[in-house]
């Protein structure tokens, strides 16, 4: 088996991105754990397991990266399409009565690369090592 760093990289991101700030409400940004916490203590429910499903699923996927890049880059596009569609329906439906500006932060677009990179991982295949041959000694 041989190492694929794209496919390393790729899962380095996958990891790191829910930890940074994925989330811009008004003038405060998010990243996925504390918007667990305070989905949860405000009683938005459906908000807390969308994001709980998407810190899972990016955190396996990257993982997963690390052996198989295109593997762990589904699993990370699994993860993002709640958050996306979510985001989605929030910016072009959005309700009048809705007084906060919700949106992706760096985070979120971190993710997106990644998954990228994770499915172009694929198409990177590392040459083997150059195998010298003994040369015979000159007498």
């Amino acid at each position: 088996m041989r190492i694929n760093p794209i496919g390393i990289l790729a899962g380095m991101m996958l990891i790191v991105s829910p930890f940074l700030p994925f989330l811009t409400m008004s003038d405060s940004q998010f990243n996925l754990l504390t918007f667990i916490f305070y989905s949860q203590a405000n009683e938005y429910w459906v908000l807390s397991l969308i994001a709980t499903a998407t810190l899972i699923f990016l955190i396996a996927g990257g993982v997963i990266c690390f052996v198989n890049g295109v593997v762990g880059g589904a699993l990370g596009f699994l993860g993002l399409v709640p958050p996306t569609v979510l985001w989605a329906i929030i910016i072009f439906e959005r309700p009048t009565y809705l007084s906060v500006s919700v949106g992706p932060s760096y985070g979120f677009i971190l993710a997106w690369i990644g998954c990228i990179v994770a499915f172009g991982s694929h198409y990177y295949r590392p040459s083997p090592p150059l195998l010298v041959a003994p040369q015979p000694y000159a007498t």
